[in-house]
């Protein structure tokens, strides 16, 4: 199997390159450029931000679907069905691909974490952690998603811009009367309530959630900021938020809407009054609505 490196730029919307020749082959022989026919490579090039450090790691695989115009994606039976490309030594390497010739128009379709199977690419499973207190673990419940269609066959690079199927949820505590920071920086922080499974459909990139519901406990990112990843699902007046601070305990009741690729900031400033805490939140990040409110 004849391996192909695409390069991999480490800032955040790097670039992932590939360079390969055109080669021509009459047959199973490659011949010169009067042959028969033209094959040419495929060279792939990414755009994404992962979540955590901004960049892949060693290890981490991608899948990739090839479709000849104008047929739809399908499960099975594309011009390459679910490609692995893996991530090592600063590179992406997959065997070598090609169009099926220099003039069929053709769709990509990419995505991360890697599944061996996938009985339908309408309803792909994935899961985010339930305990995400590690960077191991939060980073483990990201998935990535996306396309380029409408590809000229050529040796120019396809550009598949990538975007977080998940949605990112940011507690940020703010210290208010009684309470300092480092006291709040110590604090352990949990998400409610959410259901932890969905399903994605590589066509579009949308994302349904499944049934299967679980606390997730939130990276501690420093200076009073929490993070989890969580799938895409409507919140309406419930638990959203515990937060619990030495012996003391506080739950955060609110409605939000958990969008695909967006991240939601949530402030909290906690102050102790008579022996309770009261609770102010400032706007979600997608919708400026206040939702201030107080618990004991």
């Amino acid at each position: 199997m004849k391996i192909r490196e695409i390069f991999v730029g480490g800032a955040a919307f790097a670039v992932l390159a590939c360079g390969c020749s055109v080669k021509v082959r009459n047959g199973d022989d490659e011949v010169g450029g009067n042959g028969s026919e033209r094959e040419i490579p495929i060279h792939i090039a990414t755009a994404v931000t992962r979540v955590a450090d901004e960049r892949f790691e060693d290890g981490d695989v991608l899948g990739l679907f090839v479709v000849n115009g104008p047929e739809p994606l399908a499960s099975s039976g594309n011009h390459y069905d679910n490609e692995p490309l893996t991530f090592g030594g600063g590179a992406l390497n997959s065997r070598e691909l090609y169009y099926r010739d220099d003039r069929t128009m053709t769709d990509f379709y990419c995505y991360y974490p890697y599944a061996e199977t996938i009985a339908d690419v309408e309803a792909v499973p994935f899961r985010v952690n339930a305990d995400q207190s590690t960077p191991e673990r939060y980073n483990g419940s990201d998935f990535l998603w996306g396309r380029a269609t409408n590809v000229m066959p050529s040796e120019s690079l396809v550009n598949i811009q990538m975007k977080h199927l998940t949605s990112c949820l940011r507690v940020v505590l703010k210290p208010g009367a009684g309470w300092s920071a480092e006291e709040l920086a110590g604090a352990r922080v949990t998400v409610c309530g959410l259901k932890t499974a969905g399903f994605a459909n590589l066509k579009d990139g949308s994302v349904e959630a499944g049934e299967a519901m679980a606390e997730i406990v939130a990276k501690n990112d420093g200076g009073g900021v929490f993070s989890a990843l969580v799938v895409p699902q409507a919140v309406v007046n419930a638990e959203l938020v515990k937060i619990e601070v030495g012996t003391n305990e506080y739950a955060l009741r609110t409605s939000i809407s958990l969008q695909s690729g967006q991240e939601h900031t949530c402030t909290v400033t906690m102050n102790k009054t008579s022996g309770s805490i009261n609770v102010g939140i400032v706007g979600w990040e997608t919708d400026e609505k206040d939702y201030g409110g107080s618990v004991e």
